[in-house]
Formats: structure tokens, C-alpha cells, sequence
């Protein structure tokens, strides 16, 4: 297999290429000759797509937007490119699974077949939300003392020691650390010491990452590092520094790429092609143990519900991909559940339905909730809806549902349940210290009957005990 040394050496000395070049010339020319060669066609009608032979063009595809369009290093302005030869080895190297965690925590995160009766793991926490200083402990809490929690992944501070945090500055390396001490009190205080954590958030820089796993009480080893891909499909000297760093100790990498419908990428057809190109290559260049492909969302989605084609569209391209990946190779793969609106919200219950049906059968190892009001409010984490989506996992795995039935439920959960929502504002949902009393760290009872009276509904919906 290509070692590190062997990609720093390619960003060095690979091919020249400013980066408006592979934007437009590169990437986006070469998605779309793709997405025309492979004769690949959305059907909206169809948000989970039931195609075997349409997966594995999906992936051929993607495998052939790795090959010629590679990984921009945008610090360098060289492109990192890998022979067919290499890339295969690599998804005939893969383990199929991962193991997190320590002692009663440890978890063994595994491959996924679509409609598998294995439920995917559960990682759950703030996500990376903008997290106040005085509550980021109770909210860790919170989540953490939730049993269906698999691995751990926190809010982003806002503050060190009533402090703002500066990208680059010394109080950033003191700020992951702190991060991931509050983060082990919280798993220490709900008797989950062991419990895998993502880290760190608040870190921006590779400095902080680096501080925060080079220090007694910090990331061990059986905890994993995020490091993002760019969009579209580019790196840095800052993300690979901290490759280096994490490969040297054979840490756990947790890699991102998001391709955006609107962007680069172009529709869904792009969009599933690069999302299978950014797994294989964030294998490779990132060294990822495993990966987040993110939530179906477009840059209207953030402020805006868009139209219920546009979802059925995001849909179909992040199930098509996803099951693309999990028919063609071991890579560990997860998604994203959350959407537009805060917590505490009908709607917020409602959009993490469909996402979840989506993730789970299209063979997910991992989904990650709760992606409250993508992220926008300061202290808005869905606690309660996280819980959900993990319920809802569950109960989809158990029942074994096929992509022809969910692929129904989706679309008549898009239909009644959506329709009232369409190209409206979404609502911001209520705050951490507005749903939990910060002293018991319990839902109060507004907060805790809508996820009951939400739950009842859902069984009902898709036949199945949650």
C-alpha cells in the first residue's frame, strides 16, 4: 500500500494545478463527462434507490473520478494521483472493521450491508455546535449517559477560561485540551470512562489537534481525530501535518468529505459519484479509519426548506452512494442525521425520520446525531433527538426493512409530514438550558413528551415498535 511518505512526496512533486483550475477544468469538467459517459439519471420518484447494477455504475464511476481527477494539495497547488493498481490494493487491504472505545465501553464498529440486520453504531453528542463555556459539561453529560451512545462527540467551545479562541493562537492548544478533559469528566461522572471520543472541535488548527493527543488525559488511542477533506476533493499542509502526527502513534483517523448539491459537484448524479471518489481518496491521502459522508442537504437547505424534489433529490444521491460503497467495497462509511430545524421542534423529529430510514438501509456503519439546525445556534444540541435517531436505527435493523419499502415510507413521510414545511424559514428550536434542568441533567416534561408523542407517531408510520 502507498505510505505517507509516499503522498508527501506526491505533494511535492506531483502534477502543477492552481486550484480555480481544478475547480472548474478538473473536477467539475471531469464529474460531468462522467455522469454522462455512465449514463447516470436521479429519479426523484425514487429517493432510495433499488438498482444493484445502478450502485455499482455509481461506484465505477467514482472510482474513475479518484483515478483521473486525484486530490488537490492546495498549499503546494499539486494534485496527488494514484495508479488504478494502488487503489485497488487498498479496498482488498480493507478490514471491514474498526474496534473504539476501551474495557465495558469498547465497540466494534463493522461493515454494513444494505438492509443489514447489524444496526449501525451510534455516535452522538453536540457535533462540533457552538458550545458555551458554562454549560459544555452538563451537555456532555447529557448525552454521554445515554446507553445507545457508541462513541462520543462533543460541542465546540466558545471560550477557554472566559476567553475567545483565535484560530492559530496559544489559547487554541489550551482550548482542545480543556475540550477533551471536560469531555473525560463527563464520561467519568455517567460511569462510561472507556467511551470512544471524536476530538477535537474546538481545535481548528493542526497545533491544537496535535497538543491535545500529546498530553496525559488527552485523545488516546482508542478515541479518533477528525480530519476533513475539502470540498471539492482538496488538502492542505495543516490537515496533513496532522495525518502525520496520527498515523505515527496508528491512531484512529475520522474522515469527512461533504460534496454539496449546487456546488462543483453539480446535481445528484455528481454529487453520489463524488462522495464514492472522496471515500476511496480520504482512504488514501488521509489514511481514514473510517469516514462521514454527511447529511443530504444544499446551500439553500441551511436557511431554507427547499422543495420536497429537491429533497427527494439529496436523498437519492446520498443513498445511491452509500450503497454504491457498501456493494463494492469494506470502507467503513457514515452519515448525518439532523436538519433545518432546532431542537425541541416537530419538524426537527420529522427530518431526522427519512435521513435515518435512508442511512440505515444503504448500509451505514455509523450515523452520527444529531445535526441540529445544521449547527447555525449557540447551545441548541438535539439530545433527545439523537436518542431518537439511535432508536430508529435500531428498529429499522431489527425489522430488516428493504430499500422498496422504505423507499415508500420515505415518500409518504415526504408528503405529509413535509408539505407544510415547504420553502419556509425553519424554526430555531429551544436551548440546552430551555429543554434540561441543568442540575439533574433530565429532559423537562415539554421537551421529553414531544419525543414521546413524535416516537408513537413514527411506529405508526413505518409499522414497527421503536
Amino acid at each position: 500500500m502507498v505510505t505517507i511518505w509516499e503522498i508527501l512526496d506526491r505533494v511535492e512533486e506531483g502534477p502543477a494545478c492552481k486550484e480555480t483550475d481544478f475547480d472548474l477544468n478538473i473536477f467539475s469538467a471531469t464529474v460531468n463527462r462522467l455522469v454522462s459517459e455512465h449514463n447516470l439519471k436521479c429519479t426523484p420518484e425514487e429517493p432510495i434507490p433499488n438498482d444493484n447494477t445502478l450502485a455499482d455504475e455509481v461506484f465505477e464511476a467514482g472510482l474513475e473520478l479518484a483515478l483521473e481527477v486525484g486530490m488537490l494539495c492546495t498549499s503546494t497547488s499539486r494534485r496527488i494521483i494514484f495508479e488504478e493498481a494502488e487503489i485497488k490494493e487498498m479496498l482488498k487491504r480493507l478490514p471491514g472493521e474498526v474496534v473504539m472505545g476501551e474495557e465495558k465501553d469498547t465497540r466494534v464498529m463493522r461493515w454494513r450491508a444494505i438492509s443489514d440486520s447489524l444496526p449501525p453504531l451510534m455516535q452522538t453528542g453536540g457535533l462540533g455546535q457552538p458550545t458555551s463555556e458554562d454549560i459544555f459539561l452538563e451537555e456532555a453529560v447529557a448525552f454521554a449517559q445515554d446507553p445507545l451512545t457508541d462513541y462520543f462527540n462533543q460541542g465546540s467551545l466558545t471560550t477557554v477560561y472566559g476567553r475567545p479562541i483565535k484560530a492559530g493562537a496559544p489559547l487554541e492548544v489550551e482550548a482542545g485540551k480543556y475540550e477533551i478533559a471536560l469531555v473525560h469528566e463527563a464520561l467519568r461522572r455517567v460511569g462510561r470512562p472507556g467511551l470512544s471520543i471524536l476530538g477535537t472541535e474546538t481545535s481548528v488548527t493542526c497545533l491544537a489537534e496535535i497538543a491535545a493527543s500529546s498530553t496525559e488525559g488527552g485523545l488516546r488511542r482508542t478515541d479518533s481525530h477528525l480530519v476533513a477533506i475539502a470540498s471539492d476533493l482538496k488538502t492542505d499542509y495543516q490537515v496533513l501535518s496532522k495525518v502525520v502526527h496520527l498515523v505515527g502513534y496508528d491512531a484512529l483517523i475520522c474522515g469527512l468529505y461533504t460534496a454539496i448539491m449546487g456546488g462543483y459537484a453539480g446535481g445528484p448524479e455528481g454529487v453520489a459519484i463524488a462522495r464514492v471518489a472522496g471515500s476511496i481518496l480520504g482512504q488514501l491521502v488521509h489514511r481514514h479509519s473510517f469516514a462521514i459522508t454527511g447529511t443530504p442537504y444544499n446551500m439553500r437547505y441551511v436557511d431554507i426548506v427547499p422543495e420536497i424534489s429537491q429533497l427527494r433529490k439529496m436523498l437519492w444521491a446520498h443513498s445511491i452512494a452509500m450503497q454504491a460503497l457498501s456493494r463494492n467495497s469494506k470502507l467503513l462509511i457514515g452519515g448525518t442525521a439532523g436538519g433545518a430545524a432546532g431542537p425541541c421542534t416537530e419538524m426537527l423529529f420529522w427530518e431526522i425520520v427519512p435521513v435515518t430510514l435512508m442511512h440505515t438501509v444503504s448500509g451505514c456503519a455509523f450515523i452520527e446525531s444529531c445535526f441540529a439546525a445544521f449547527n447555525k445556534y449557540q447551545d441548541h444540541p438535539g439530545v433527545l433527538e439523537a436518542r431518537f435517531t439511535a432508536e430508529l436505527a435500531h428498529a429499522i435493523s431489527k425489522a430488516q426493512i428493504t430499500r422498496e419499502n422504505a423507499n415508500d415510507l420515505v415518500n409518504s413521510i415526504l408528503n405529509e409530514k413535509f408539505s407544510i414545511y415547504d420553502g419556509k424559514a425553519a424554526p430555531e428550536g429551544k436551548a440546552f438550558k430551555e429543554c434540561f434542568d441543568i442540575k439533574t441533567i433530565k429532559p423537562n416534561d415539554e421537551y421529553y413528551n414531544l419525543y414521546k408523542s413524535v416516537k408513537m407517531q413514527a411506529e405508526d408510520t413505518l409499522g414497527i415498535s421503536i
